[in-house]
């Protein structure tokens, strides 16, 4: 499977999707990765946060989170792909 590139602004709306489709609240996520319900409300309305955070994140949602380096416009783009679908 190809992966899917999620644009910078974009990813929290990713992982909100993933997290509506598996049924789960933002306390079942918070259960799962140890963070705050408010590290992951900032997550997903596209907040800063920590590299750590968004792994954990993805862990729990069964996403493979990977941060790609664009050379041509010299920014980080993160990458999340659905595994298990």
């Amino acid at each position: 499977m190809k992966p899917t590139l999620i644009q910078k602004g974009h990813l929290g709306k990713a992982i909100r999707a993933k997290r509506m489709a598996l049924k789960w609240t933002q306390k079942d996520v918070c259960y799962l990765t140890g963070l705050r319900q408010s590290q992951i409300s900032r997550v997903e309305a596209g907040g800063r946060t920590s590299i750590s955070a968004l792994s954990k994140i993805c862990d729990a949602l069964s996403l493979d989170f990977r941060i790609k380096r664009d050379m041509k416009k010299r920014s980080l783009l993160s990458r999340c792909l659905g595994i298990n679908n």
